[in-house]
Formats: structure tokens, C-alpha cells, sequence
């Protein structure tokens, strides 16, 4: 869970979700005050990614809330993506999984048809532009560092190859 601003605050009340006859999560309830790390461990299968889906927004709940305080605020939620790419760095590999990458790649496309003159080129790279800005593009690699240096983790770690990492 990752709730990017540093004065936001999370209450999860009550958050049930079932799969069939299976109940995966019963009346949770989580605080997460601002400044707060909150760590998730159990087995496999006891509910921890279906909880986290449902703070980020991925998933409703049969019944309970999240709040978010300010409203404004987001949680992140980034998959674990067990087969991971041949030779992909870990800075590559969270400006992919976080869409900077993608973001980057139609900026400059964007940017290739403004410079052409291509009819709608304008717009086109006012959207990129928009979304290149919205996933914090610009300063993915110092906040990157941070958030790697917070978790005390070695920074050379970031220009190692993801398949040389544990995959959690």
C-alpha cells in the first residue's frame, strides 16, 4: 500500500469480500495515519492483495468503507508480476509497471507529430503531455530513490536486473 501523500490518512471500516461461498475478508478494519507504514504479512491465499485491491479502488467490497483523507488522496497498488522480463533494470521496470514508460514513449511520439505538423498533433500531445505530468513522469527517479532509500535499500539495487531480485 502506498498512500503518496505524506499528510494523508486512510480508514478502512468493516471491508468484507466473498468469493462464492468463501469469505476472503470479514469486517477488516485499518488505520493508516499520516506518516505511517503499514506492513501486510500472512500466507498465501489469506486475503492480503484482495484487501489491498480494495484500498486502492480496485475492487469493491460486499459491504464496508474506505475514506481517504484529504478526498484527493490515491493509493497505489502495484501488482507482483511473478515472471519478470530478461534483463530489465528495476528503474525500467517501475516506469513500466507504474505507466511512465508507456507515458514516455507517446510523449515523444507526440512530440515527433507536433514537430511534423501532423493534423491533430496539438491535442495529441496535450493529452501525453496531461498523462506524462499526471504519473509524475518527471521526477520518477528521485522519488523512486526515495522511496527505495525509506525501504533501506542499497540504491545499486535500482540499475540491477529484476530477474537477480526476489520477485516479492
Amino acid at each position: 500500500m502506498d498512500v503518496p501523500m505524506p499528510n494523508a490518512s486512510l480508514l478502512a471500516q468493516g471491508i468484507t469480500v466473498t468469493h462464492g461461498r468463501a469469505t476472503i475478508l470479514d469486517a477488516v478494519d485499518l488505520t493508516a495515519a499520516p506518516g505511517h507504514r503499514v506492513g501486510l504479512i500472512g500466507p498465501n491465499g489469506v486475503g492480503k492483495t484482495t484487501l489491498l485491491r480494495v484500498l486502492a479502488g480496485q475492487l469493491k467490497p460486499d459491504s464496508g468503507t474506505v475514506r481517504l483523507a484529504p478526498a484527493s488522496a490515491t493509493v497505489g497498488y502495484l501488482a507482483q508480476e511473478p515472471d519478470r522480463r530478461r534483463d530489465e533494470l528495476v528503474r525500467a521496470y517501475v516506469a513500466r509497471r507504474t505507466g511512465v514508460g508507456a507515458a514516455d514513449r507517446e510523449l515523444d511520439a507526440a512530440t515527433a507529430a507536433l514537430a511534423a505538423g501532423d493534423d491533430g498533433a496539438d491535442e495529441r500531445y496535450s493529452t501525453a503531455l496531461d498523462r506524462w505530468m499526471a504519473l509524475g513522469a518527471a521526477d520518477i527517479d528521485t522519488r523512486t530513490e526515495q522511496v527505495w532509500a525509506e525501504l533501506a535499500l542499497p540504491e545499486r539495487l535500482l540499475d540491477q536486473a529484476t530477474t537477480t531480485l526476489s520477485g516479492g
